[in-house]
């Protein structure tokens, strides 16, 4: 473990804001904690408000089966993102494969570096849909409350949310002077700094903002040039200001930016090209021996408004106006050799502006609507390049189909410094109306009625050059022009039955869809004249309780459910044989998922708080159209979709006197059980053991003092499980291991 000393220096400029209403903004502090590490010494847990409604709402009232993380639970976890997250939220994963982030809930997801494909858990930033694989890596720095929504949310979220929703809201500005400052230090060249200053500016004006500096060496060596690679450079920034015309209204302006680069690794190769066995024996652990450095950087930047107005009959009027910028860069060494056979670039860049309008009326009322209209404009680019290297002429490889080694060339038909690229653009307009009524049939029965009516369009141009792809079979278009449409009413009905103060049981059916697209990829010749895919629906049903028990001590969450969908798109590379590989993207299936999500949380004494969730469910094929022609998918698991996840967390505070100040312990232990990471379920290349991970905190809170520090652990027993299979274009099988142990010091200091 490598430590040096680390200097903070922040630089303190007021700026910019984020509240729900101008109600939100004046009201008072909350009441004090022991500290940002120690439990409250109380009986009774924390009350939730959660926004899953876009209205604010007790958690055990909303009937969504949902998990919610809050500032403290994200810093005890050390939560910098959200796969950070996934062992605290039960049936979630994210992974990442191909160069790509896939959020899956309920074992239902996917994504990519592919413009014309939708990811289908909606991911929101103070109300901003910003959903694109590419800005999923959105760092959890300065967030105030993380609500995890599980199943179909398309009557009030809307946009391809077929599988679930991640709601982020950003800590709002203070009404008096505070400000923080917090370093790490830690092993493999772990480095943090993060500053925030919030505050009053003026008597009807607050603000604040938030810098953070993450850096991280890598995991994996590369014996070509000896550099560590799957770091992690991280900036960012946030601003809100928060202005307060009257008692009534409020305006809200929030902006935020970030900058990722890290020398990416999509995998450590345990195969030759073409899916042939090593022919030089296995690396290390860890290691890899690649020519070219692959590199990623992925900037994140967006801006919003939202006003709040409170009339006199006490209905809120909300108009957000939002917009984001996300660029992706990826170089990529996809011969996983020493030798430059083949490389590629690619650039993909989306740009979006959403307007929403919406009235909510008031909370108190028997009958509790909202309703609003919704409009997004998003134009999406994408410029990927392959290029055949300057060693491909010259080096040996094996072939399937020949019985000698030969030059690279010669196995694949092509010549040195040969280049295959594509380009595209999509242009997307989304309008919606949707509402959302509760009505108190009585006082214990309420009816739960939502709805949205989508209109989407899509245009897209695409351009495609295989002519120097030889045996790769690629094929070509020029200006290759379409435009879809899709027209969706996505309903929930539902009904929820108060059985006493803090208990309440919901029955919900739901539906939503994901609209189609095309495969902006590298086509194959048979692919070229079918690259659109039409929409995507799902049915879905939950049944679910949720409560306090023993006065508060306890709160659980249950949820059994079973979702239909049809015209499933799926995405993978399908072996054509002799080395050429197609990447079909196609409504191939209808799926099931069903399952039984939980969730509690158990106050055992003042200062010990006990948390335990898990998922277990089954989301498989229930009938594909065409697989490859010697498998049938039928009955299949759906990729990274585990059969039981679960969670233990333990958090343990305790007043030492001879200390002079308070500990706290914190410790979680999670369980992922055993997926695929392929349609095809093969057992011997995609299969993806169960694994285990313990973190690990211990805090140290000085009486009277405004520091705090705390030791932490992650991957306590330095597991290396397997996380990810892969294929790649050229038949590379690659694995990426679940990250190494590393811990570290963390101090702050915060000003109030």
């Amino acid at each position: 473990m490598r430590i040096s000393p680390i200097i903070l220096t922040a630089a303190v400029v007021l700026g910019v804001s984020s509240s729900a209403s101008a109600t939100d903004a004046q009201q008072p502090d909350a009441e004090p904690v022991l500290s940002d590490n120690v439990a409250p010494e109380s009986l009774t847990l924390d009350n939730i408000v959660v926004t899953a409604q876009k209205r604010q709402q007790p958690d055990l009232t909303v009937p969504i089966s949902m998990t919610v993380l809050n500032q403290v639970d994200l810093e005890k976890a050390r939560g910098a993102s959200l796969k950070d997250i996934q062992q605290l939220v039960p049936s979630f994963s994210m992974e990442r494969g191909s160069g790509f982030n896939a959020l899956t809930i309920r074992g239902v997801g996917g994504g990519g570096n592919n413009i014309g494909f939708d990811p289908r858990v909606g991911v929101y930033l103070d109300g901003i849909y910003m959903g694109q694989a590419q800005a999923l890596n959105q760092p959890l720095f300065d967030i105030d409350q993380i609500e995890v929504l599980r199943g179909p949310q398309g009557y009030l979220f809307g946009r391809n949310t077929v599988a679930g929703v991640v709601n982020i809201t950003t800590r709002a500005p203070t009404n008096k002077l505070e400000s923080d400052i917090r370093g790490v230090i830690g092993s493999r060249g772990t480095y943090e700094s993060y500053a925030t200053v919030s505050g009053p500016i003026s008597e009807r004006v607050l603000g604040k903002i938030s810098l953070a500096s993450e850096t991280r060496d890598g995991f994996i060596s590369n014996n070509y040039d000896g550099q560590k690679l799957d770091d992690l450079k991280r900036l960012t920034a946030r601003g809100q200001i928060i202005l307060i015309p009257s008692d009534k209204l409020s305006i809200r302006i929030a902006a935020d930016t970030s900058e990722t680069k890290q020398k990416v690794v999509l995998g450590e190769p345990i195969s030759d090209l073409f899916e042939l066995p090593l022919q030089n024996g296995t690396l290390p652990k860890r290691t890899v021996n690649f020519n070219t450095t692959p590199n990623e950087t992925v900037k994140l930047a967006g801006g919003s408004i939202t006003t709040n107005y409170t009339m006199d009959s006490l209905y809120i009027l909300t108009a957000i106006v939002g917009y984001r910028d996300t660029h992706q860069e990826m170089l990529l060494d996809n011969d996983y050799s020493a030798n430059d056979l083949l490389r590629s670039s690619l650039a993909d860049d989306f740009k979006q502006s959403s307007e929403e309008i919406r009235i909510a009326s008031p909370s108190t009322s028997r009958v509790r609507y909202t309703a609003g209209l919704y409009h997004l404009n998003e134009t999406a680019n994408t410029d990927h390049k392959a290029t055949i290297g300057t060693d491909a002429g010259t080096t040996l490889v094996n072939h399937p189909l020949i019985p000698v080694p030969v030059p690279f060339t010669i196995a694949t038909g092509t010549l040195p410094g040969a280049v295959v690229f594509y380009n595209g653009k999509i242009r997307t307009e989304t309008t919606a109306v949707f509402g959302a009524i509760d009505y108190d049939i009585i006082d214990a029965l309420t009816l739960n009625l939502g709805a949205r009516y989508t209109h989407e369009t899509k245009k897209l141009l695409f351009n495609l050059d295989g002519s120097q792809s030889g045996n790769f079979v690629i094929g070509s278009l020029t200006n290759y022009r379409d435009s879809r449409s899709d027209n969706n009413l996505s309903p929930t009905v539902g009904a929820t039955y108060t059985l006493s103060k803090n208990q309440n049981v919901y029955a919900k059916y739901s539906r939503g869809f994901k609209s189609g697209g095309w495969n902006t990829d590298f086509l194959s010749t048979n692919a070229t004249n079918k690259p659109a895919f039409d929409t995507e629906t799902v049915n879905s049903y939950e049944l679910g309780t949720k409560g306090l028990l023993f006065g508060g001590r306890i709160r659980y969450d249950l949820a059994a459910y079973i979702s239909q969908f049809k015209n499933f798109q799926v995405s993978q590379f399908v072996n054509l044989g002799g080395g050429a590989t197609s990447i079909e993207l196609k409504n191939a299936a209808n799926v099931v998922s069903k399952g039984i999500d939980a969730g509690f949380a158990l106050r055992a004494t003042p200062r010990l708080d006990i948390g335990f969730n898990f998922g277990l469910g089954k989301a498989f094929f229930k009938s594909f159209n065409y697989c490859s022609d010697t498998v049938n998918c039928t009955d299949h698991r759906l990729p990274y979709a585990p059969s039981f996840t679960s969670a233990l967390t333990v958090d343990y505070g305790v007043r030492l006197p001879s200390l002079n100040g308070k500990l706290d312990f914190y410790g979680e232990y999670s369980y992922h059980g055993k997926s695929f990471s392929n349609v095809v379920n093969n057992p011997t290349i995609h299969s993806i053991p169960s694994r285990e991970i313990v973190n690990v905190r211990l805090g140290y809170l000085p009486d009277n003092s405004h520091w705090s520090f705390n030791l932490w652990v992650r991957n306590l027993l330095d597991k290396d499980t397997v996380a990810m299979r892969d294929r790649d274009f050229l038949g590379n099988l690659t694995i990426h291991r679940v990250d190494p142990r590393v811990m570290g010091l963390e101090g702050k200091y915060s000003f109030y």
